[in-house]
């Protein structure tokens, strides 16, 4: 792996929930914004918030060279006061009443207890990177180790710097369940309502991330009543006069699992969850105008809810802010939903990453992607091509790969250089990739039958791509193949999918040896007269019981559903 791409797949990784650095301009208001009196109903604590049986940890880091911003334990208690009781009401709004974020008592003051921590560097060595993110974590660490009773989570972190004042950026985003915010004297409910910077909101925004929840919009129907998601674009409208922000129902199934707002401690908090899942339809209802989608999972853990994400790529670089989101509950081990194409902001000719994640009792998260596209406003799930990328993220070159194979020679001269695939898109339906370490399709392959934005982690394939079959997958039907004309000799059946000449001996057929082909309804089968689907085609889109200008020349078969 070259240097520069090493330095891409780090950011990438560790800034899994990144955004946009907000505005610099903040004005000073003298209005004030009453704090939300949901709270009201939950057990308070001597501040008249609520403290659960693990808190978020909120910690000010302060660089050698940058002093504390003046009256930042007042101002920031209460802006998370104000917060606590935002969540508090959208919880209940969206029927996950009962539950809120947990917030530690500084019990000498009645405030919320904040942390402060003196940084080994000056302002300029903590810039906007995930590098100096990580620094500031492992100084937090090394203080965590000697001082543990000021800490309540082992897993939740809000941490705020002071607005440098060299001019210069530092860390404002999500990093896996630490969040990174600033201060300046504006961060404060005074300054809210009128502010013209998304410091406030992005604060917030940000510490969602921290709390789990990913990126989502609102949808069409929502916006004209509850305004925008905090989770979207919500960092720019978050407690601004005339504007509406609110928490998505997702979000408030996904917190309504995390850790700091659990009244009691759950054991097994976060488990490792490991999940499996096959798509069993998807497809557009023209006379409801909704997608349907429907499938089954395997999980070592009882699944609460299943959500499903729906981001239009808007660019090779594309974020995920733009992504309207569905949350039901599973069936036993399937889950089934039926969403209006209406409450997507973008149709037309759109193409689509879809993001289907899991949440386990325990809070824990597990995603799958999937890619499928709008064509003339309508959604077309099937594709018989797949797109790997250069980068995580689906960053640097995208190239699209239709079935058939491909060995290292092959992907060169299509502009995928060997052993630098990074991320893939798998349509919802009708591929199968099989990802090789080695060239000519040798070593035991990595099958992908949905979408990942980056290969590495749990997958272990990236920058490790030598070669590559690209196959039909899934859709029901099969073919059923005869040795000799007239259907006669052995019959072997075989399901949707891409068989070479091995594939095809080690279930019964022998190489250039089939004549005859019975196929099911919406089948379409490709005969090729060499190994790993090359050479001359034949193709049958009925059956055929002599197939006289191709008999006994298969060396390699493709079976795939059309519709």
């Amino acid at each position: 792996m070259n240097n520069l791409k090493t330095l891409i797949l780090v950011g990438m990784l560790g800034m899994m929930y990144a955004c946009q650095k907000p505005n610099t301009t903040d004005t000073l208001s003298d209005s004030k914004l009453s704090n939300v009196n949901a709270v009201a109903s939950l057990p308070l604590n001597a501040g008249g918030f609520v403290s659960n049986a693990r808190n978020l940890n909120i910690i000010y880091f302060v660089p050698s060279d940058n002093p504390a911003v003046s009256g930042y334990k007042e101002r920031l208690s209460d802006l998370l006061i104000h917060f606590q009781g935002f969540i508090t009401a959208e919880m209940t709004r969206n029927g996950y009443g009962g539950k809120t974020l947990g917030l530690p008592l500084d019990s000498a003051t009645n405030r919320v207890k904040i942390i402060t921590i003196q940084g080994s560097q000056p302002q300029a060595s903590y810039p906007y990177s995930t590098t100096a993110a990580n620094a500031i974590i492992s100084e937090i660490n090394a203080y965590k180790s000697t001082h543990p009773q000021e800490f309540s989570t082992t897993y939740h972190n809000l941490i705020i710097l002071p607005q440098r004042t060299d001019g210069g950026g530092q860390p404002f985003f999500g990093l896996g369940r630490n969040c990174f915010a600033l201060d300046n004297p504006n961060i404060s409910l005074a300054a809210m309502p009128t502010t013209t910077s998304a410091y406030i909101g992005g604060l917030f925004h940000e510490l969602g991330h921290g709390l789990n929840l990913p990126h989502n919009k609102e949808k069409v129907s929502e916006a004209p009543v509850l305004g925008t998601s905090l989770m979207g674009s919500g960092n720019s409208t978050y407690g601004k006069t005339g504007k509406k922000t609110f928490l998505s129902e997702g979000d408030c199934a996904i917190l309504f699992r995390n850790e700091l707002f659990q009244p009691a401690v759950v054991p097994g908090q976060y488990g490792s969850l490991t999940t499996n899942v096959s798509l069993t339809e998807a497809y557009y209802n023209t006379a409801t105008s909704k997608m349907v989608i429907s499938g089954t999972f395997t999980s070592n853990q009882t699944l609460a809810n299943t959500l499903y994400y729906f981001d239009p790529v808007s660019s090779p670089t594309n974020t995920d802010h733009d992504s309207p989101m569905w949350v039901n509950a599973p069936s036993g081990n399937t889950f089934h939903i039926e969403m209006p194409v209406g409450d997507l902001h973008s149709l037309g000719n759109t193409s689509y990453n879809f993001t289907l994640r899991l949440l386990a009792e325990n809070g824990n998260i597990s995603a799958k992607g999937y890619a499928f596209s709008f064509v003339n406003g309508i959604p077309k799930f099937a594709g018989n091509t797949t797109t790997v990328t250069q980068n995580c993220s689906y960053g640097g070159y995208n190239i699209t790969l239709p079935y058939g194979s491909y060995t290292t020679a092959e992907l060169s001269a299509l502009g995928v250089a060997n052993n630098d695939v990074s991320g893939i898109k798998v349509p919802m339906t009708g591929v199968r990739v099989r990802l090789y370490d080695q060239d000519n399709f040798a070593g035991t392959p990595l099958l992908m039958t949905a979408s990942a934005d980056c290969l590495a982690g749990s997958y272990g394939f990236n920058d490790k791509t030598s070669s590559v079959i690209v196959e039909p997958y899934g859709g029901g039907g099969s073919a059923k193949f005869y040795k000799h004309c007239s259907y006669g000799g052995y019959e072997v059946e075989l399901p949707i999918g891409g068989y070479t000449t091995a594939e095809l001996i080690a279930k019964g057929i022998s190489d250039n040896d089939i004549s005859g082909a019975l196929l099911s309804p919406n089948i379409r089968v490709t005969l090729y007269d060499q190994d790993y689907f090359k050479g001359s085609s034949y193709v049958l889109n009925a059956s055929n019981s002599c197939i006289t200008s191709f008999n006994d020349k298969a060396s390699s078969v493709l079976i795939e559903y059309v519709n």
